[in-house]
């Protein structure tokens, strides 16, 4: 039970980044990370969710002109 509701919290937090990206910069739709909850998918899916939502924040950043100290933000922590 606790890994479930640790889930959710840890998907509604990767929706929330998304959401907080403009839609031009989004490289996936936030309703999308919900698909990790799919058995064996998953695990796979989880590394695309990763990529996509650091490439979203870096396009996010650029297009603000921001500079970034990670070529990737947040992958490296996002990736076990």
């Amino acid at each position: 039970m606790l890994v479930i509701v640790s889930s959710v919290f840890y998907l509604l937090t990767l929706q929330t980044a998304l959401k907080s990206v403009s839609p031009e910069n989004r490289k996936m739709s936030p309703e999308k990370v919900w698909l990790t909850l799919i058995p064996f998918f998953g695990a796979v899916w989880h590394f695309l969710v990763v990529l996509n939502i650091s490439d979203s924040i870096k396009a996010e950043a650029k297009s603000r002109s921001l500079q970034l100290d990670e070529s990737r933000p947040g992958f490296n922590i996002g990736t076990p």
